[in-house]
């Protein structure tokens, strides 16, 4: 047996019988709230009826010797309610009208009201907040942005490849666009930030977006197996000492640079031996994941590879030999190549050094010249 509420379900007696002693529990509650109304019967919560058109002072203390009691006497003899008491009775809910959170929630499901809210949208109403202000108008914002286009075009400028994230006070430095570089990179991030939201970009060109820097070799860092970056030695070092590598004591950063703690020389070891685990891994990776990778991503990970062995394995210095100076005779002889050849090279050397000597001042001078600026 039972009752049918608005969607003909029935609702079972005692599902019923625990609402209403619910709601009598509820209405009690509020009637202590406003025990000093002149319109509430005082006689049921612990006032005497000669008083019930005055506002007593109820003490803090449960101690009344005047009895008339107070607000937490009253709801703690008459009012026993818990936490629990605050919500609907857990059986009949689901045949209780919904709330507005429900409501709301229903709402943004249901077709006509997307509908209604997308008309809003387009009215302009979506916003809740005003607009930031920016410190740059938008015109003169418009009109920068496109003067460093038109430079780059002319070749002025060269921006090409540097990231958004250049200074503009270095990349400025020798061009007047008539405001302040810091003042323009300020207001140029503020516009950005504002202009690459998702709400800002029509979807075609988010697409385009997301798809140059996914074709980007550094883009690669975000795949999700791609290898974890090695700890440094200052890392470890931080890590061993129980502080965060930010954070480090002026102390315990002069010894890891001094290196007069023995810690350091075992931090510095643990950070090779992962340095050339993430070797392997990158070389894993690249064989396993090739496949799902750009050109532009495999090369990166392979002049990774390549830069990090040469760190690890540096080939030996060759030191060079300096070659010995040659004197005013040395020239004399190389340009004599060709005479006397069929002597012997004993022979042939007293003769040309007899040759050497018998030169004039003029002829020695040219020689002597090429020793000297040689």
């Amino acid at each position: 047996m039972g009752l049918y509420n608005r969607e003909y379900e029935i609702i079972p007696f005692n599902y019923i019988n625990d609402y209403i002693a619910w709601m009598g529990k509820k209405h009690k509650r509020e009637m202590a709230d406003e025990v000093g109304s002149p319109s509430r019967n005082l006689k049921d919560y612990g006032f005497k009826s000669e008083e019930k058109r005055k506002r007593p002072i109820l003490p803090d203390t449960e101690d009344d010797e005047a009895g008339n009691g107070t607000r937490k006497l009253a709801r703690k003899k008459n009012l026993d309610f818990n936490e629990k008491d605050d919500h609907d009775p857990p059986e009949i809910k689901k045949f209780l009208p919904p709330s507005e959170d429900e409501v709301s929630v229903v709402n943004s499901n249901n077709p006509k009201h997307s509908k209604k809210l997308d008309e809003d949208n387009e009215l302009g109403f979506e916003d809740d907040e005003p607009a930031e202000k920016f410190s740059v108008s938008s015109k003169e914002m418009h009109q920068l942005c496109k003067t460093l286009l038109d430079m780059e075009e002319k070749g002025e400028i060269k921006i090409g490849k540097k990231k958004s994230s250049t200074s503009f006070e270095a990349l400025l430095r020798d061009i007047n666009l008539g405001i302040d570089p810091k003042e323009f990179q300020t207001a140029f991030r503020e516009y950005y930030k504002t202009a690459a939201t998702l709400r800002a970009i029509p979807m075609i060109e988010s697409l385009k977006i997301v798809m140059g820097y996914i074709e980007d070799e550094v883009s690669v860092k975000h795949h999700p197996h791609f290898p974890k970056r090695p700890k440094s030695a200052y890392n470890l070092y931080a890590s061993a000492k129980g502080f965060h590598f930010a954070n480090m004591p002026k102390g315990a950063s002069l010894a890891f640079h001094k290196g007069s703690d023995p810690q350091v020389e075992q931090a510095k070891q643990d950070a090779k031996q992962e340095r050339l685990q993430y070797i392997e891994n990158l070389k894993n990776f690249l064989r396993d994941y090739h496949t799902s990778l750009f050109p532009t991503q495999i090369k990166f990970v392979q002049s990774t590879i390549s830069r990090l062995e040469k760190h690890e394995n540096p080939l030996p210095t060759v030191v060079r030999k300096t070659k010995p100076k040659l004197t005013a005779y040395d020239f004399y002889k190389n340009s004599k190549k060709h005479k006397y050849t069929d002597l012997d090279e004993s022979l042939r050397e007293k003769k040309l050094m007899r040759h050497f000597e018998k030169l004039d001042d003029e002829k020695r001078e040219i020689f002597e010249d090429l020793a000297k600026n040689q």
